[in-house]
């Protein structure tokens, strides 16, 4: 018997990603920049830096690049960030000129991984191969990264400013209702909404969640949220100190959204039995990492258990 397959597979296998600037979701003032290089035919080096994944960075990146007709290497700074790297994939890629003399492109997603032996490597090559290459660069923080470094790289947020969001987070429920429809995907348009605007700005988390759903009821037209009921046990689990119990509720809990979790322990917070401060303290910087983290329920155990020891001293 074969395996149904699940149209939203595509999606996330890239599918869908955009191929041009006009498709991609981003504030009009960074398509207009983007825009500007194409014209002109010439980038700086780039350096595209947002605390938050799935905004668009290496996509623009891959965009460029491709507009540009220029060859690109890519390197991923996290797991291919030391210095035999630079010395030997980003050296050799670059010291030779094509055959049309068109641009190459150095793309390091996840930069900020780049040991700083790598960084001290690169201001060289970069100052060395100007003519023909440039480095697109994409890091979650730009304080990574040295003061030379960072110097040779225009610096470009993925920021959305308070007049732009609303714009974005419509023109991407409405790219994704779309993309639903194409594939004859049953779903109720406020639960596909409200699961985009949480997630906001997170588009790859909200197609992780949406892809769950559909895993789960095969259409989208049941609410991802957390129960009150189970909210109410993980408030009264941290407060008797019950990391079982806490791990066991969530293991039974299916179409976790975390970043839900986070914010109804912000909501009640006077209810935990914690120092206020050092409450709101660990749930702002573990929901932080929340957004990069692999595994998301360890990640939310180790909170807990953060705060349930903290507590304790």
């Amino acid at each position: 018997m074969s395996k149904l397959r699940n149209p939203l597979e595509s999606v996330w296998n890239e599918k869908y990603r955009p191929t041009t600037l006009d498709e991609i979701i981003l504030p009009e003032r960074l398509k207009r920049a983007f825009k500007t290089y194409i014209e002109e035919e010439s980038i700086p080096n780039l350096m595209f830096i947002s605390p938050s994944p799935g905004t668009g960075k290496t996509t623009v990146a891959k965009i460029l690049a491709k507009e540009l007709n220029a060859t690109m290497l890519t390197i991923n700074g996290r797991l291919s960030g030391g210095i035999d790297t630079v010395r030997n994939k980003i050296e050799d890629f670059s010291k030779n000129c094509t055959i049309d003399n068109s641009m190459k492109i150095v793309f390091i997603d996840e930069a900020d991984g780049l040991s700083p032996e790598s960084q001290r490597a690169l201001q060289g090559l970069i100052e060395q191969y100007v003519e023909h290459v440039r480095f697109i660069f994409t890091a979650n923080e730009e304080f990574i990264f040295t003061g030379p470094l960072k110097s040779r790289f225009q610096k470009v947020y993925f920021e959305t400013e308070e007049d732009e969001y609303e714009d974005m987070v419509i023109g991407f429920a409405e790219k994704v209702f779309g993309i639903l429809e194409e594939a004859e995907i049953k779903f109720e348009g406020k639960i596909v909404f409200k699961i985009i605007k949480d997630s906001f700005p997170d588009h790859r988390e909200a197609w992780e969640i949406l892809n769950f759903i559909y895993k789960s009821h095969g259409e989208i037209t049941k609410s991802h949220m957390m129960s009150m009921k189970v909210i109410n046990i993980i408030v009264e689990a941290m407060n008797t100190k019950d990391l079982k119990q806490i791990r066991d509720v969530i293991k039974e809990t299916n179409n976790i959204n975390y970043n839900m979790i986070y914010t109804k322990l912000m909501e009640r917070v006077d209810d935990l039995k914690f120092d206020m401060a050092n409450a709101i303290f660990s749930l702002a910087d573990w929901n932080y990492k929340n957004k990069f983290v692999a595994d998301k329920m360890l990640n939310f155990l180790g909170m807990c258990a953060d705060m349930i020891q903290n507590n304790d001293q």
